[in-house]
């Protein structure tokens, strides 16, 4: 059984290297022909080359300096020398596909002429929308950075247009952090002088009660104007004891007024402190923000060409080639061996 297996492998080395030989010109012709076929086809006349530039960066964990700096709460603090984490990362790559960013890219570098699309043509926009995500990509790497990666024929425009991406997406988050800053801020501005205008309002109820001859509270306000009165009395100093008298009416009518008042005034003090300082953070963030990108590398002109690889285009060409000759001459050799045979059964019938 072995020696029958080792004359069958032979026998099938020996009829594939006969077919080799017998069909070798052939296979070399259509394998050189069809590298010669790449290498023209690869030139820059048919594919034009195109150079690739990229931006790194990594998102900010924050841009807000009231929570970066100004927060008196170390828990509410962010670092704001840290990169940001997943989150962020995802959250900056949305921003990046967002048409704001594109359409104004597209309007920058008019890009419908740059890419040669006909406006006039049928679906303009989705052929663009084709191209601009074939040459402009975006995504996360495993250190949590985000590339931006430009291919174009031109380098100067492929690291131009990487660096305005970059730029333009700092300015696109910064924008959505400043109107939903301003936002807030108009809520804390509104409670702010809601609670100052309440807080004024009770000093001028004190200060009317004031004017109406009542003295200013005080705990121990009612026994000193007893003794006085006393001794007003004891003085015979009528004239002097019936305003006194007036006054510790006045006292004992308002004076649970005023400690209400008083009592008002302060918690509202208290709570009006916390809210101002909420109003200046509010105030801080709506007018200055921190950047929200780190740009680790700037995009830069590129000195070789990424696109095409000329060498790759021809081994795959060549080898596609010498393997379909390959199954093209042993199906050939396959169906004249079979019509040979039908013959000759044909013939011994």
């Amino acid at each position: 059984m072995t020696d029958n297996f080792k004359k069958d492998k032979e026998f099938n080395f020996v009829t594939v290297l006969d077919f080799l030989l017998e069909f070798k010109w052939p296979i070399l012709i259509v394998t050189v022909v069809a590298g010669i076929l790449a290498f023209i086809f690869s030139l820059p006349y048919f594919m034009p080359p195109k150079y690739q530039s990229t931006v790194v960066l990594y998102p900010a964990t924050t841009s807000s300096i009231s929570k970066a700096i100004l927060s008196s709460y170390q828990g509410e603090k962010n670092d704001v020398l840290a990169l940001g984490q997943e989150e962020e990362a995802e959250q900056l790559l949305q921003i990046l596909q967002s048409d704001e960013i594109t359409s104004k890219i597209v309007k920058k570098y008019d890009l419908i002429k740059h890419y040669r699309i006909d406006p006039n043509g049928a679906f303009p926009n989705t052929q663009l929308d084709k191209e601009f995500k074939k040459n402009i990509s975006y995504h996360r790497t495993e250190f949590l950075s985000i590339n931006i990666s430009v291919m174009d024929e031109s380098k100067d425009t492929a690291a131009m247009i990487a660096n305005d991406i970059a730029a333009l997406a700092d300015t696109a988050k910064n924008n959505i952090l400043h109107e939903r800053a301003r936002d807030v801020l108009a809520i804390v501005k509104d409670k702010y002088e809601e609670k100052q205008r309440f807080i004024n309002q009770m000093v001028d109820s004190l200060q009317k009660i004031g004017e109406l001859g009542v003295p200013p509270y005080s705990q121990t306000g009612s026994s000193v104007l007893t003794q006085e009165y006393l001794k007003a009395l004891e003085g015979h100093k009528t004239a002097l004891a019936n305003e006194l008298k007036i006054k510790m009416d006045l006292q004992q009518k308002y004076s649970p007024i005023q400690k209400s008042f008083l009592d008002r005034i302060e918690f509202e003090n208290k709570e009006l402190s916390g809210v101002r300082t909420n109003y200046e953070h509010a105030v801080v963030d709506a007018e200055k923000m921190l950047p929200a990108t780190i740009i680790v590398n700037h995009a830069v002109k590129a000195e070789k060409k990424a696109w095409p690889a000329r060498i790759i285009i021809l081994v795959v060409s060549m080898l596609s080639a010498l393997a379909l000759s390959i199954l093209f001459f042993a199906f050939l050799t396959n169906l004249r061996d079979y019509q040979r045979m039908k013959k000759q059964r044909q013939s011994e019938a």
